[in-house]
């Protein structure tokens, strides 16, 4: 395994910022049933962490892979951080070199727009692409009805544009995150809920989409609320998400009916089991203290990724949030535990980039696993640092997500609660 990592150490030392390069790679087996599952199961709805590591000797890949990344301009720092995590999975997984895999990468602002990349990937032999990153780009290729080379696109195409045969989506989104956690709420043993999400057109499409996610597994949602994004008081919102707003109201009758003080201690509805919460890692620290202050007493709250910087600050003020995010970020699998430390070795500040790095390296994996998938076939999950990769009808890859909790100022990795299998 050193010698893995000193591999890695030095070819990334030496080439990972240059523009357009070919490297010869062995290829690496993804499709043994030892590393992924038969079938999806529509029971398995949060990531199974008992699925095995990639294995080595594919028998069919492509020869060639384009990657079609940004690495100049505006974007250049997303996309250098998609070939770091790319180029690892490479190192990392390779075996040996009896069969050569060529590895070209293209920066796509060299480029008049992202279709003229692809052509070019594949006038230079690619027999598969990935990319591009950015969703502008993804909308200029989708134009082309039929793409003669598969594409992994690293984004998702707006929900009213209609994907091109041969492309293939793949996108860190939050709206996965939202689905995990309507699930793992469920599978905590959570019924009744309340939400709280920004007041904006995001927020609300959180609401209706953990809603609905929430009810369809038996779930019951008591109530939502939404604050504003330049707040720093939320008792108004928290006082009715809590119930304590009518608690309060119904001690205003109660004392004009009698003409009385009396004593008070308002108190929450004590139906809720749990919170679902989206917002920053700024807000938040506002948010759960004064969720505490208003009686959320042991109510657990769970929320998204969105919860957690990744830059190492303080997190004592959200104590007790439980969120999902990226294996590689919060719990890494144990054959790759190590490839964070040597990324934050390397590249002091690359753990903000974490998830670009983790979207890299399963997009490799998922080149040399699409690469022979044929529409309709159902394709085995695979066991990726984003989270557990499954793939939909329309070609869009989904993710199950690793859940973490701040417990007194850290970060602790959550087991997987039990999973109903087929």
């Amino acid at each position: 395994m050193s010698k893995i990592f000193k591999k890695i150490n030095h070819y990334i030392l030496s080439s990972f910022l240059s523009v357009m390069f070919v490297i010869g790679c062995a290829p690496i087996d993804i499709s043994r049933d030892e590393n992924l599952q038969s079938k999806i199961s529509p029971k398995r709805t949060i990531r199974d962490s008992s699925l095995k590591a990639p294995i080595k000797n594919i028998t069919v890949y492509p020869k060639q892979i384009g990657l079609l990344i940004p690495l100049s301009g505006e974007n250049k720092n997303y996309g250098t951080a998609i070939q770091k995590g790319f180029l690892s999975a490479y190192f990392f997984l390779a075996k040996d070199l009896d069969s050569l895999q060529i590895i070209k990468i293209y920066d796509i602002n060299n480029f008049e727009d992202a279709s003229e990349a692809y052509r070019q990937a594949v006038k230079d032999g690619a027999e598969f692409i990935v990319g591009p990153l950015m969703q502008e780009s993804v909308v200029n290729i989708s134009k082309e009805s039929l793409l003669p080379i598969k594409l992994l696109a690293l984004n998702n195409l707006p929900k009213d544009i209609k994907a091109s045969l041969g492309m293939y989506q793949f996108a860190l989104s939050l709206e996965d995150e939202i689905l995990s956690a309507a699930h793992r709420a469920i599978a905590d043993g959570n019924i009744h809920a309340t939400i709280l999400t920004p007041n904006n057109e995001l927020g609300k499409s959180f609401q209706k989409i953990f809603s609905d996610e929430f009810e369809k597994l038996g779930g019951i949602i008591l109530r939502t609320e939404s604050y504003e994004l330049n707040e720093k008081d939320f008792s108004y919102e928290i006082k009715n998400l809590m119930g304590i707003a009518e608690s309060e109201a119904r001690y205003e009758r109660l004392r004009a009916n009698i003409r009385e003080n009396l004593a008070f201690e308002p108190r929450r509805r004590q139906d809720i089991d749990m919170i679902f919460l989206v917002s920053d890692a700024s807000i938040g620290r506002l948010i759960k203290p004064q969720l505490k202050f208003y009686y959320s007493g042991e109510v657990p709250v769970y929320s998204i990724s969105t919860i957690y910087t990744t830059n190492k600050q303080s997190y004592d003020d959200l104590h007790g949030i439980i969120f999902s995010d990226s294996p590689w970020t919060i719990d890494p699998q144990s054959w790759i535990e190590l490839l964070p430390e040597i990324f934050e070795k390397y590249w002091p500040g690359s753990f903000r980039q974490n998830r670009l790095h983790a979207m890299g390296f399963d997009a490799y994996l998922l080149a040399n696993k699409l690469f022979s998938h044929q529409n309709g076939v159902i394709v085995s999950e695979i066991n990726g640092t984003t989270g557990q990769l499954y793939l939909d009808k329309n070609n869009r890859l989904h993710r199950r997500l690793a859940w973490a909790q701040f417990i007194n100022g850290d970060i602790v990795a959550l087991p997987d609660p039990l999973i109903e299998k087929n």
